[in-house]
């Protein structure tokens, strides 16, 4: 069973106060996916991992907290760019506004982890396109986090799988197969 609340949060972007839902309580029934999206019911609680400001677009998993450069970065051309664009759709756009902002924090992990979300709800919403971009900007992120840390075999092993399933899910099979290899 999954439990809900609503909250009030004041923005720490913009001190805009908005209703929050979150999570009090969540399971799963059955195995995650190999690219490790949860089964239900923690998969249907995807639109609620992270909070988003209905005023000025600021997305994280507590908006009630934000630093100067995160801030800043909210008023780059680019996080103004996903913030305007209509192809991806609210939950798509909120995982890929949150990607970028990891990104440019180099919390490179999180950003591969958000597009991947990112991906999901894509794929939830028919939207394609919007997925392979997702995806393939995922496994650029996982790649480097791989790179980066050499010697952690268990965390190399898991974003490996994850790897795999991406390329699978984004038809590209000569970079499956040669991760599976790997």
């Amino acid at each position: 069973m999954t439990t809900l609340d609503s909250k009030s949060v004041i923005c720490a972007n913009c001190e805009n106060e908005t209703e929050q839902t979150i999570v009090g309580s969540t399971n799963q029934f059955g195995s995650s996916d190999l690219d490790l999206r949860p089964a239900e019911m923690m998969r249907g609680t995807m639109s609620y991992w992270l909070q988003e400001c209905s005023d000025c677009g600021y997305v994280a998993g507590d908006i009630s907290q934000i630093d100067d450069s995160t801030s800043a970065l909210m008023k780059s051309d680019e996080f103004l760019r996903i913030q305007n664009d209509l192809a991806p759709k609210g939950m798509e756009r909120m995982f890929i506004k949150r990607g970028f902002l990891d990104h440019e924090m180099e919390n490179l992990e999180e950003a591969a982890n958000n597009y991947l979300h990112a991906a999901w709800a894509a794929d939830d919403f028919g939207n394609s396109k919007v997925a392979s971009e997702c995806r393939s900007k995922a496994a650029s992120f996982f790649l480097t986090v791989i790179d980066d840390e050499p010697k952690n075999l268990e965390k190399i092993t898991v974003i490996s799988t994850q790897l795999i399933d991406i390329y699978r899910r984004s038809e590209d099979w000569n970079k499956a197969i040669a991760m599976a290899d790997d």
